[in-house]
C-alpha cells in the first residue's frame, strides 16, 4: 500500500525524523500529484510549509508542466532521461536549495 500525502508528515520526534532541506517529488505519485504534495505543504504550519519543493517529471504534458511552473512548488525540471544529466541536476539542486545552516 502506497502512503498517502496525509501520511507522509506524522512523524513528530525530528531527533529521529528532521525536518529536510529540500523536497524533490515526481508531478506524478501513487494517488496523488506533486502538485497536490506542493499545495497540501503550503497548506501547514512552519516549518514543513517553508520547505523548498522541486516538482521532476518526465512523462507530463506541456499544460501539466505550465500549471506546475505557476504553483507555489520552488522550480519544476524536466527529468533527464540520462543518468548524468540526472546526476549534475541534483547536484545543482543541492547547490541552490541546501544551503550550509549558519
Amino acid at each position: 500500500q502506497n502512503p498517502s500525502v496525509d501520511d507522509s508528515f506524522h512523524y513528530g520526534n525530528r531527533e529521529v525524523y528532521p525536518i529536510p532541506d529540500v523536497i524533490i517529488t515526481d508531478m506524478r505519485m501513487g494517488h496523488e500529484t506533486g502538485m497536490e504534495l506542493v499545495d497540501w505543504l503550503r497548506e501547514q504550519d512552519a516549518p514543513l510549509r517553508d520547505i523548498p519543493i522541486i516538482i521532476l517529471s518526465g512523462s507530463c504534458s506541456e499544460l501539466q508542466f505550465d500549471a506546475a511552473s505557476k504553483s507555489s512548488a520552488n522550480a519544476v525540471y524536466r527529468k533527464p532521461s540520462r543518468i548524468e544529466d540526472l546526476q549534475q541536476l541534483l547536484k545543482a539542486i543541492g547547490e541552490e536549495f541546501c544551503k550550509p545552516k549558519d
